[in-house]
């Protein structure tokens, strides 16, 4: 017998290992299992002092453990372990339940009582007694509850499909046992082997209102699945990895929760059998990991119950069909959706978009699918496209039809925010002027930009009021009483929207007259200002230019009643909510004017000594005043958290110079020179400036210090109905009326928020606000008036993330923690005055942010009709802010958005209309629609109005990574407020929900709008049963060598959650691709079962024909070889479909019991037949194989490797790809076109590879791609081949398919023969036409000229003697 270099290497690493075993050690890389150039090895662990006795379940998995809170929950602490190592606190054996009661035992169901054993509480609200539930539901498959039985908790509303039949006791694959000592724990075992399938006996069941958690040990470490993640390995390192499951918008990167959540895993056990476990849970959630000598897997959630269906397999192929039985068998796609498809965010025109198409006609690349991304969209509205940049696109369709072609549109999965009838209609939040969330400069450029506003003034008539500590609750104030009577007259004004109130360090106090009693009050609020850390103070004054800030205004409005007598001196506020909030908010390196912010310092100390801050202040509160900036903008903690850290004003390294003095040790920006100087307003109520205002400019290092004219006003109404919480819980409610003026400088220049490489500038905002405000004054139990107005400047910096961090912020975060509650109604004026300056910025800047009164105007100019977002909110389908009935806000591309809540049935109607609003009024007739950023994604972390602190937004556990500071395991990063409510129920529960159920609104949507056609729904976020509704793409990658190769884990682990089609973007939608990177991954690309190559817009082009010829070269053979195959692949669909096979397939579901296969993640499977084996690494040319046992073959050669399993050097040039095709298989095949239709009507042939017995079998499932129900309907054709003896037999199975007497079979090709074939008989005949080829070197032969109708069954013949 011959052995290769790689038998002898094996034969030596058994002589290793066994040597190894018998001392007691790991010897090296080679004893442990692996694929060659595998970065995870798994080698068994050295022995550590905890992990000798057993399996160690984490008492500690929130942050931060210490010995002290260690044992202060009951258990033990061992010194030594490391964070990458088993963990330093475990739970003791009788920790968890133990059996009350005796169980009820059927015959298929088992139920236990369980009662709490006494120890201390991880998170609080543990249940004290549980129901624990085993249900047989057949021969292969049972269930496994946890649950409250004294109060019905949230559960998955997906179904679970039952099996076809029920289970049998003499025929069950596994048998079930429990103990209750020193814990209750049951244990499913394989009947057959007694493999351990699923084993709870194991310290640590928690099942508390906010926190579960149970453990299992498993049959071995051969453990697959988990995701969305991008693993390094196919199989999963158990070295004691954590992995979150909670669908998050983040680009494709190690170690993050990802897109999808798909809770399932497989486990391959020592023989090779395999089993399953799906835990049914859609709260976020995370599994820990441990390796040998006691492997077994941590289940944590943080709602919910433990649900847990369990496979017996015992193949891997059988464990996925076991799976999709339950959950739903993948969708069947129309033939077209199997072809190569091109995608870019950033074609920017319909004339780019017809070039790329055009191009890779010309090269004769084969397409079938074209894309538009959001770039299509008018302003990123959903259901609009843009008639000026896109003017061309129904054309660009239509004539992609009439090349056999189809096209795809993006929606993205939430609403933008606009006008409603002439008015912004605002709910909760919606435009509210509040400073919430930290987009003020962005927002308000992009609002006057577009509106054509230089700049636009604000005058402030009525304001919250702020009643002090002591201050009793009271019926109305004294303006109250008056009725507002002083408010000027708006009826004449047009509609158009606010933007936001901003306020920061700077104040003026309000329309005085110069009496002198009231020029002291100027000055009394002037020290009191201090005691608020607001460094530039003034009065509205005739005389008082020795202010910090002096601002002479001339009245045009009533001025209210006198408060005369209201002479209380203002220092004396010691309740003051500033000084007892905001000032421990401050530091000293981050306040505007660090001279002043030192004697607030003083000032506020001695104040300090008296007031005791709330605990939920204080908590968390970082203490360091030193504390500097990250390296390139200041960060400030958001209104939504409940640790209320440092609140600064911040601006970017990079700007090192200013007119003002700037405090270069911190970036912070000091006072500019002119904000001290005097300054010049006119008050009033039109709709021009009765003289003109000056905009002042902060100077940066690249401009110079200018003035600017600044016509055009903007007035709006406010009509809010709030309630003020004061530290003490006294509260007041008031209603105001507040006319704002605001003026905005000129935005110097501008920082590309898309590219952090590319610096195009930065920018300095100032923004004076003028608020005329209510302050409470008065003796105990009498809340008076006095009437202020204060200006707050707001020195304000743009930064990569979209959020600006300005002194306002701790005002906010001051009012959230006093539990500010508010509602209001603005309706909003303009006039509009164009101005080049702000004409729409260049794509590079952050499009359509914040509230645009003209964009429906231009929205119904460009799309008549157009009614998104008012039939939405009309009907009642976003997601409600938590407690009412009113739409969260968020922010997404088009700017504030509202986010469609598509559990609630309302909704189907409403989106339904809109989508057949964008195929017939738009006239954009697409063939599919990708559904994109449901997650649901945000730019907002929770929403516009920041989140409530609650245990919802809040919880007790939150899932994390390795790194538990890591910023992404925050439930809210890059999404909603959990709190918030749908139809299933709060976001909390739901949210891993969101895709699934907008991919079953939209797959219904498109089966109502083409009721003959197949849905093709893309999407990209997903849960367990998605597939049946939708395919799904890997997300935003990178171009780069080690995510080509991780690409392949991702389609196989989506294999075996059941999805059919699965494929990454081709040459990496981030970054630039090397040409050979990208011919690399064209090649492989063209085996992923979803072919696309897609870019960003940074990015240089990736479509094949955008490189050179070679690169066009190659990508054409590759895609020919694809679309040669197209029949096999669809066929292979097709099964997935109706029997929940994978499609691309790890080579362990076809050789289980092959111990190499289980660590491979280079080389791939379709189907059992078709093996790829790519080159993933840069200048490759050689690429190591492996094949399991078996014949296999050259598919491009037909020349025969060993029929034993080895390893396999492959000559692998830049322009090959290596494909093997398995002994025993017969692959049907077209002659390739350009496009899957044009393939199809080509002739067919057929691969027939012949294994050791010389015997081959293969199927072919053919309609018409299209049709909706072909196989339910039974409107297709199933043939069998089978070959025996130099014979293949052709066999129908089925033919119900009108077009199939097109078809013929003209080409066989045979692999693998002994001798030379003589003669050919075909159905007994000999066929003197028919051609016979044969090469002597590889032993093949091609039959030609066979012209056999597939309608009728045939025999062919072929004889060697």
């Amino acid at each position: 017998m011959r052995y290769c270099n790689g038998d002898v290497k094996m034969m030596r690493q058994l002589v290793i290992f066994l040597l190894a075993a018998v001392l007691g050690i790991c010897v090296g890389e080679d004893t442990c299992s692996g694929q060659t150039g595998s970065k995870i090895k798994h080698c068994s662990p050295s022995k550590h002092p905890l992990y000798s006795v057993d399996s160690i379940i984490d008492c500690h998995p929130d942050p931060s453990p210490t010995e002290g809170t260690c044992k202060n929950r009951g258990c033990i602490w061992q010194d030594g372990a490391s964070n990458l190592g088993p963990p330093n606190c475990r739970f003791p054996d009788g920790h968890g339940y133990r059996l009350f009661g005796e169980p009820t035992v059927t015959n298929s169901e088992l139920e236990f009582t369980l009662q709490r054993i006494s120890s201390p509480s991880l998170f609080g609200s543990d249940v004290e007694t549980v129901k624990l539930r085993v249900e047989y539901q057949s021969d292969y498959r049972l269930r496994v509850q946890v649950l409250d039985p004294n109060s019905k908790r949230y559960e998955v509303p997906l179904p679970t499909h039952q099996p076809t039949e029920g289970p049998s006791d003499d025929s069950r694959l596994y048998d079930v046992t429990w103990e209750n000592a020193p814990q209750f724990g049951v244990k499913v075992v394989r009947r057959k082997t007694g493999a351990i399938v699923f084993d709870t006996r194991l310290p640590g069941l928690v099942f508390a209102d906010q926190f579960l958690q149970i453990s299992t040990r498993l049959a071995s470490d051969n453990v697959y699945g988990f995701g969305e993640h991008n693993h390094e390995t196919l199989r999963h390192d158990m070295d004691w990895k954590r992995w979150i499951m909670f669908s998050k918008d983040i680009s494709v990167q190690h170690n993050q929760n990802l897109y999808g959540v798909q809770p399932f895993y497989t486990n391959v056990e020592p023989d090779g059998s395999t089993n399953g476990v799906f835990f049914k849970n859609s709260n976020a959630m995370e599994v820990a990991l441990q390796p040998d000598p006691h492997p077994a897997i941590t289940f944590r959630t943080i709602g919910g119950i433990l649900d847990f269906y369990i496979f017996l397999g015992p193949t891997p192929e059988s464990v996925v069909k076991q799976f999709t039985e339950a959950v739903g068998r993948p969708v069947m796609p129309p033939y077209w959706a199997l072809g190569f498809m091109l995608s870019r965010w950033g074609y920017n025109s319909s004339q780019v978009l017809h070039q790329v198409i055009q191009r890779n006609r010309e090269a004769a690349i084969p397409l079938d699918v074209q894309f538009g991304d959001i770039d299509y969209m008018f302003e990123e509205l959903d259901f609009t496209y843009d008639r000026k940049t896109f003017m061309g696109l129904p054309e660009a369709i239509e004539d992609l039809h009439d090349h056999g072609q189809k096209f795809i549109a993006i929606v993205v999965s939430s609403v933008n925010v606009i006008k409603v009838n002439g008015h912004l209609k605002f709910l909760s939040g919606v435009c509210r002027l509040h400073e919430t969330s930290g987009f003020y400069c962005l927002e308000f450029v992009d609002y006057m930009k577009r509106l054509g506003f230089s700049s636009c003034w604000i005058l402030a008539k009525k304001m919250l009021t702020e009643c002090e500590e002591d201050c009793q609750p009271h019926e109305s104030t004294e303006r109250e009483k008056a009725g507002d009577k002083e408010a000027p007259n708006f009826d004449s004004l047009p509609s158009n929207p606010p933007h936001r109130k901003s306020r920061s360090a700077r104040v003026v106090f309000g329309d005085r007259g110069s009496a002198t009693q009231i020029n002291r009050r100027g000055h009394s609020a002037q020290a009191r200002t201090s005691t608020r850390a607001e460094l530039n103070t003034g009065a509205n004054i005739q005389k008082h230019a020795k202010s910090p800030m002096s601002n002479r205004r001339a009245a045009s409005v009533p001025k209210t009643a006198s408060d005369a007598g209201h002479d209380r001196s203002l220092e004396n506020n010691e309740s003051d909510w500033a000084v007892r909030v905001v000032k421990p908010l401050l530091t000293h390196n981050h306040t505007a004017g660090y001279r002043q912010a030192r004697q607030v310092d003083q000032d506020v100390s001695e104040k300090a000594t008296a007031v005791r801050l709330p605990k939920k202040i204080l908590q968390k509160r970082h203490s360091e005043p030193t504390m500097r900036p990250k390296p390139d903008f200041t960060r400030y903690v958001k209104p939504r958290s409940n640790s209320v850290g440092h609140i600064f004003q911040g601006i970017p390294r990079e700007v090192t110079q200013t007119s003002g003095d700037k405090s270069t040790s911190s970036g912070t920006l000091r006072p500019t020179p002119w904000a001290g100087g005097g300054q010049a307003h006119s008050s009033g109520c039109s709709n021009s400036l009765d003289k003109p205002h000056q905009d002042r400019l902060i100077a940066t290092k690249k401009s110079n210090l200018r003035r600017n004219s600044s016509p055009g006003t903007m007035t709006y109404v406010e009509e809010r109905e709030a309630t003020l919480r004061s530290l003490r819980a006294t509260s007041f409610s008031a209603k105001q009326t507040i006319l704002k003026r605001v003026s905005i400088a000129n935005c110097l220049n501008f920082r590309d928020l898309r590219n952090k490489s590319k610096i195009f500038s930065q920018k300095a905002v100032s923004l004076i606000s003028n608020i005329t405000s209510k302050s409470p004054r008065g003796d105990t139990g009498t809340c008076l008036v006095e009437k202020t107005t204060e200006t707050f400047p707001l020195h304000m910096m743009m930064t990569t993330e979209d959020a600006i961090y300005g002194l306002a912020h701790a005002l906010e975060v001051a009012r959230r923690n006093q539990q500010l509650l508010d509602k209001e109604r603005d309706i909003c004026s303009y006039s509009k005055l164009p101005d080049p300056r702000f004409q729409r910025l260049e794509q590079a800047l952050d499009p359509a942010i914040g509230c645009d009164p003209a964009k429906l105007d231009r929205a119904r100019e460009n799309s008549p009709g157009y009614r998104l977002y008012e039939e939405g909110l009309e009907s009642g389908v976003y997601i409600k802010q938590a407690g009412t009935d009113q739409p969260l806000v968020g922010k997404v591309w088009p700017g504030l958005t509202v986010f469609p809540d598509f559990t609630n049935e309302k909704t189907a109607d409403w989106w339904r209309k809109w989508i057949q609003y964008f195929y017939y009024k738009e006239n954009v007739k697409f063939d599919g629609l990708w559904i994109d950023m449901n997650e649901p994604a945000s730019f907002i972390d929770g929403s516009k109005e920041g989140c409530d602190i609650n245990k919802w937004n809040n919880p007790p556990f939150i899932p994390g990574l390795v790194d538990k500071d890591d910023q992404t395991r925050k439930s809210l990063f890059k999404t909603i407020c959990m709190d918030s409510e749908q139809s299933w129920g709060r976001h909390y529960d739901v949210h891993s929900l969101y895709a699934h159920s907008e991919a079953i609104q939209t797959y219904n949507a498109l089966r109502s709008l083409f009721p003959e056609k197949r849905p093709l729904v893309l999407t990209r976020s997903n849960y367990a049963g998605t597939s049946q509704y939708a395919i799904h793409w890997l997300g935003d990658n990178t171009a780069s060598w080690e995510q080509l190769r991780e690409s392949i884990i991702g389609i196989l682990e989506y294999s075996i959650f059941g999805f059919s089609v699965t494929g990454p973007d081709i040459c990496g939608f981030w970054e630039e691709a090397s040409e050979e990177l990208c011919m690399r991954w064209m090649e492989l690309g063209a085996f992923y079962p979803f072919s696309r190559n897609h870019n960003c817009h940074l990015n240089k082009h990736k479509d094949p024909a955008a490189y050179g010829s070679k690169m066009i070269s190659v990508s054409r053979n590759a895609l020919y070889t694809r679309y040669k195959l197209l029949p096999y692949l669809y066929t292979l669909v097709h099964l997935a479909s109706v029997r929940g096979s994978t499609v691309a397939r790890p080579l362990f579901h076809e050789f289980p019991s092959d111990e190499t296969t289980w660590s491979i993640d280079r080389q791939f499977l379709w189907g059992s037949s078709l093996m790829i084996s790519p080159a993933l690494e840069q200048d490759q040319r050689i690429v190591h194989a492996y094949f399991p046992e078996g014949v296999w073959f050259n598919y491009y050669t037909g020349e025969q490797t060993s029929d034993f399993a080895h390893h396999v050097k492959l000559n692998t040039p830049l322009e090959h790809i290596n494909l093997h095709v398995r002994g025993g298989a017969v692959i049907p095949w077209q002659e390739p076109s350009v496009t899957a239709s044009a393939s199809r009507t080509n002739a067919f042939g057929l691969l027939v590879a012949l294994d050791v017995k010389r015997e081959a079998v293969g199927s072919l499932y053919w309609d018409d791609g299209e049709s909706y129900g072909t196989y339910e309907d039974g409107a297709y054709l199933q043939l069998d081949f089978t070959v025996k003896a130099e014979a293949l037999q052709i066999q129908v199975l089925h033919n119900n398919y009108r077009e199939a007497d097109n078809l013929f079979l003209e080409t066989v090709d045979l692999y693998g023969l002994l001798l030379p074939p003589r003669k050919v008989l075909l159905n007994g005949r000999e066929q003197h036409s028919s051609g016979v080829e044969y090469s002597p070197c590889t032993k093949s032969a091609r039959l030609t000229h066979l012209h056999l109708m597939l309608t009728e069954s045939h025999t062919v013949e072929w004889l060697s003697f």
